[in-house]
């Protein structure tokens, strides 16, 4: 007797072989075939000579099956949703396919480097714990994902849930304090294992006991499948879970609409719209303009080596409130602030006067999103460019133009899904995070038995990057100060030199202040 899984038998190259119905949907979805329900009914649209008599009889056939699976999705682009990760696979998001594209170029290697660690205190009950990590990670697809290749491209494939295994380790530890050390351990191995991301798991959790009533929990995951607000995300569903797990109630987590998987056929479904509307204008835009490099460190020392650096930026509270309220009065915002005056000094340090610099924020511009944990950036390439007699606030001016112009083109990561241009990929980026490397929304759990807590942790896998890029500023704002880096390649630059830019671009927001009339060009930089 068959399974109810599978329809007829159908013939491929005159070959007879068993299809399921995702396999038939996603065939036939493929040559523009749409499904939706209308009044609880199954209908479906198809271009003309399409469809053969074959297949539309397995569609009949399978009715029952493919609208219980419609009614199990919740999105489309029109509200209506079409069938994606229910099915178990779904094509990347564009961002995801940048990080793809690089790891096929070897300039990326897939490490969990997006990670936490969170000191719990109190009674801990360890299998409540368990119990709660499997209806996260059955919550949340993406925490199940691998990228496998389907008939030659890159593809989301979605794991069965599963029970998850949490073993816990003992660590030693004086008094209450954590061993920072065994710590960090633990954080490399999970951070610089190395991962097949067809095989997975691009996620894993481990737990420390480090004294009675204390434990810590690490997190990691692949950067294709996360961003550093999933994980506040993360945090927070667990310990929504652990509560209720506790009080023997049902797992009640907030409710995610759209999945990371239903985001990818969200963009493959906009990308030809996408391309007759803005396409020209980014061509345009973007023409005749080439990579720009930082002077790099001609005397490195050899034992410089591969991996990454990063010199550190600190925007205290009280410069913070003065920077936002000079923004307040130009009526714009501290990010547009912010990087127009790092693309000033790009451009003073760089003795350049025309280039592309990448703006990223967070990707989650939607309501429907806010819950997903997945990997959402929103990318704007802006051609910049530095007048002889250009002040701070005719800069200023540019970039709100250009931002503004940008994003009624937004491309959403369009640009980044192609094959790596070195002009453009590798080219210096603004990155502006604002909920902090590891801000925790976690206003949503209820007290409960234990207490948590951020750990600082060492971030070892920025010794594994090899990617040949120009330095790029982060910027994460925790509220009342800015903390962040310039992150650069040690081949290439001296702690020394980028310590120096660094402190440059502070020196630079508070010329700005002092003076916002004065010349770009005459920055002085910090020795």
């Amino acid at each position: 007797m068959q399974s109810r899984k599978v329809s007829r038998v159908s013939f491929v190259n005159g070959q007879s072989r068993l299809e399921r119905v995702p396999e038939l949907l996603e065939r036939v979805r493929v040559l523009g075939v749409r499904f939706w329900l209308e009044d609880g009914r199954l209908r479906y649209k198809a271009p003309k000579n399409v469809l053969t008599s074959g297949d539309l009889q397995r569609i009949r056939e399978s009715r029952d099956q493919i609208t219980s699976l419609i009614a199990r999705a919740q999105i489309t682009s029109e509200g209506n949703l079409e069938i994606a990760s229910r099915l178990n696979y779904a094509p990347l998001t564009y961002s995801q396919l940048q990080h793809w594209n690089l790891y096929q170029l070897r300039e990326r290697r897939a490490l969990r480097a997006v990670a936490s660690v969170t000191l719990l205190r109190g009674a801990l009950d360890i299998d409540a714990l368990r119990r709660s990590l499997t209806a996260v990670v059955r919550h949340h697809d993406a925490l199940r994902t691998r990228i496998v290749m389907r008939h030659g491209v890159p593809t989301q494939e979605i794991d069965a849930p599963k029970d998850w295994q949490l073993t816990v380790r003992e660590l030693q530890a004086s008094a209450a304090v954590p061993s920072q050390t065994e710590i960090n351990k633990e954080v490399e191995r999970l951070t610089l294992e190395p991962i097949d991301i067809a095989r997975g798991p691009l996620f894993d959790a481990s737990l420390l006991r480090i004294a009675e009533g204390e434990h810590v929990l690490i997190v990691a995951m692949e950067h294709l499948i996360s961003d550093m607000a999933s994980l506040s995300i993360f945090l927070r569903d667990l310990l929504i879970a652990y509560h209720q797990a506790e009080q023997r109630h049902e797992f009640s987590l907030p409710q995610v609409p759209v999945q990371l998987a239903d985001y990818g056929v969200w963009q493959t479904k906009a990308q030809r719209l996408w391309i007759d509307t803005h396409g020209s204008y980014w061509n345009g835009r973007l023409a005749a303009c080439g990579r720009l490099r930082f002077p790099a460190d001609k005397s490195l020392p050899f034992e410089a080596g591969l991996g990454w650096g990063m010199a550190a930026i600190h925007i205290g509270s009280d410069l913070k409130f003065k920077l936002h309220e000079w923004s307040k009065g130009r009526r714009t915002t501290l990010v547009m602030t912010t990087f127009s005056v790092y693309v000033g000094l790009v451009f003073r340090w760089c003795q350049a006067s025309d280039a592309v610099f990448l703006h990223q924020s967070d990707g989650r511009f939607s309501p429907k999103v806010m819950n997903t944990i997945g990997y959402f950036t929103f990318p704007l390439y802006l051609r910049m460019q530095l007048l002889a007699n250009d002040s701070f606030n005719d800069l200023l001016d540019k970039s709100i133009e250009e931002y503004c112009n940008a994003h009624e083109h937004a491309d959403y990561s369009y640009l980044e899904a192609q094959w790596p241009r070195p002009e453009f990929t590798r080219n210096t980026a603004f990155n502006w995070v604002p909920q902090g490397p590891r801000g925790e929304p976690l206003s949503d759990v209820r007290p409960g038995s234990i207490t948590h807590s951020s750990l600082q942790f060492d971030q070892p896998f920025l010794m594994r990057l090899e990617k040949d890029v120009e330095p790029c500023l982060v910027l994460f704002d925790e509220g009342k100060e800015i903390r962040g880096g310039i992150y650069y390649p040690h081949h290439k630059f001296s702690a020394g030199s980028m310590n120096r830019f660094a402190r440059s671009y502070l020196s630079s927001l508070e010329a700005l202040l002092a003076d916002p009339s004065s010349r770009v060009r005459d920055l002085s930089l910090a020795q």
